[in-house]
């Protein structure tokens, strides 16, 4: 097959991703919830750049997540490159009004190492992409430190991502089940509902922040991903 170029790929990976009906058909499993990635101008990155913001459908204002991705090619393999962005709240909205982003070339962009996401084609048209090997995208608050693995499949009418968050000193998977207090063992991550941690989980999503008391101290969370893996529709931005 005729290999994709790194327009073509960049046509592919740019548009508005929503879940509006995965989340319709099963709401107390998914949150609605949008993925805008936007090209920026190549005359001002001197390369292929996007701006992308997720967000919940019913706080459209207040995305949970805002980046600089800057994308290169190298053999057979599309490289999406992740950057936090200074004072990011200054264009939230970006996705939506692109005027928004005028100035955010002149801040400062930090890359985030181990964070990358490297590309395939599998199929005609069709991509998949993990992120680079190491285990060293690493996510940090207070004192908590975990590494995530992303994996996203992505074509012209679909983007499929699953994200998980692991433990570095153990390399073990964060994840919790929610349970009735019979059922509850904590050593097997089975949570009981009423329980601290239960609690803070009941109601929270993917990207959302929970803090929780235990004996050992005040202990702080992102949930990196829901149990079952996103599949999220897709509307082009541009042509």
């Amino acid at each position: 097959m005729r290999k994709k170029t790194i327009l073509e790929f960049s046509k592919i990976i740019s548009g508005v991703f929503s879940n509006k009906e995965q989340a319709l058909n099963n709401p107390k499993k998914f949150a609605h919830i949008q993925i805008h990635i936007r090209p920026l101008f190549f005359k001002t990155y001197k390369c292929f750049a996007f701006y992308s913001e997720q967000r919940y459908q019913h706080d459209i204002w207040n995305p949970y997540r805002q980046s600089i991705n800057k994308l290169s090619h190298e053999k057979e393999i599309f490289n999406l490159s992740n950057y936090k962005i200074e004072d990011k709240e200054r264009f939230t909205g970006g996705a939506l009004d692109i005027s928004l982003l005028d100035n955010i070339s002149k801040h400062k962009l930090y890359k985030k190492s181990g964070c990358s996401m490297h590309f395939r084609e599998t199929n005609p048209g069709s991509f998949s992409g993990n992120i680079e090997s190491g285990c060293k995208c690493f996510i940090q608050y207070g004192k908590e430190k975990t590494y995530v693995k992303s994996k996203v499949k992505v074509n012209k009418n679909i983007l499929i991502s699953e994200d998980s968050g692991y433990e570095i000193e153990t390399d073990k998977k964060i994840s919790y089940k929610l349970v009735g207090q019979d059922e509850a063992d904590i050593k097997k991550n089975l949570v009981f509902y009423k329980s601290p941690i239960g609690k803070a989980l009941v109601g929270k999503g993917k990207g959302e922040m929970i803090s929780v008391s235990t004996p050992s101290g005040e202990r702080n969370f992102e949930i990196i991903n829901c149990p079952i893996t996103s599949v999220v529709g897709r509307r082009t931005l541009f042509k």
